[in-house]
């Protein structure tokens, strides 16, 4: 990480670096999957960063993190065991000080919050042509 020094002789402000031997590691670990959707999905590095630090620090709690990056960055989904129920989170990672959700974000929640949720199993039967199975 960066840390800004104050030089107080000089006035000058003096960026000096740290060890970010964690945070690289860290991101060599992501699933190439995970770090294209972070990377894609944001307009500007500040977006994407806050989506790093928020993935690296949400897959301590879940069995599953899934990108989606569109309408909220990710689903973690804990899988129930002996000593827990489960849960899916719709998760948005938020950076700034302006940190709206937007209207389908808004949607959404609305939609969570009254529980309408389903899981659908969808099965596609496929036909297959006599004379190509040989």
């Amino acid at each position: 990480m960066l840390h800004k020094v104050e030089d107080k002789k000089k006035q000058n402000i003096v960026i000096q670096q740290a060890d970010l031997t964690p945070l690289i590691q860290a991101v060599e670990s992501l699933p190439n999957k995970v770090l294209q959707t972070i990377i894609g999905s944001s307009n500007n590095q500040k977006g994407a960063l806050g989506e790093l630090i928020g993935y690296i620090n949400l897959r301590a709690s879940y069995d599953r993190i899934i990108p989606l990056s569109d309408i909220v960055d990710f689903v973690g989904i804990k899988l129930p065991s002996d000593k827990e129920d489960g849960h899916i989170d719709f998760i948005e990672v938020k950076t700034g000080t302006r940190s709206r959700l937007s209207d389908d974000q808004v949607g959404l929640k609305k939609i969570i919050k009254d529980k309408h949720i389903n899981f659908i199993k969808l099965k596609v039967d496929t036909i297959q042509d006599e004379d190509t199975i040989k």
